[in-house]
């Protein structure tokens, strides 16, 4: 147990030299692992820099992995031409093209394929429905919110 209260109290002191931002909360066993509670979720870059920190100072058979706790975002784009520049239907994986060619492909990770719902019989838009890979405070899904 003092090798855990170590390990915490390293990590904390890697996180608050290479940001001010981002201070430990607490750290705990769980998970089947060891985690972190911090004050805000970190970047990818604050994220592979602790991994790697951690990776130097544990043995080398341990193995080591540094993410955020996700959960999906529920997420939906309305008004889209149904009928696609070719004159067919759109598809899923037309609306998955779409999305990975957007301005926010960073922040996309889909958790699922996407829906195309017809807005009615005879009208030409539809919706796209679409699940994503979120933080629990969603963090990512605050880059689409206008």
């Amino acid at each position: 147990m003092d090798s855990l209260l170590a390990l915490a109290s390293q990590i904390s002191r890697f996180i608050s030299e290479i940001t001010s931002s981002l201070m430990v909360e607490s750290s705990c066993l769980s998970y089947g692992g060891f985690t972190v509670s911090t004050t805000r979720v970190s970047t990818s870059p604050e994220l592979s820099q602790m991994e790697t920190f951690v990776c130097s100072i544990v043995s080398k058979d341990t193995a080591v992995k540094y993410e955020v706790p996700s959960s999906h975002s529920f997420c939906k784009i309305i008004n889209v031409p149904f009928i696609s520049l070719n004159g067919n239907h759109i598809t899923p994986a037309d609306a998955e093209r779409f999305l990975h060619n957007s301005v926010h492909k960073d922040s996309i990770h889909l958790a699922a394929p996407p829906r195309i719902i017809h807005s009615s019989r005879t009208a030409d838009m539809c919706t796209i429905y679409f699940d994503i890979w979120d933080s629990q405070k969603g963090s990512q899904m605050c880059f689409f919110i206008n």
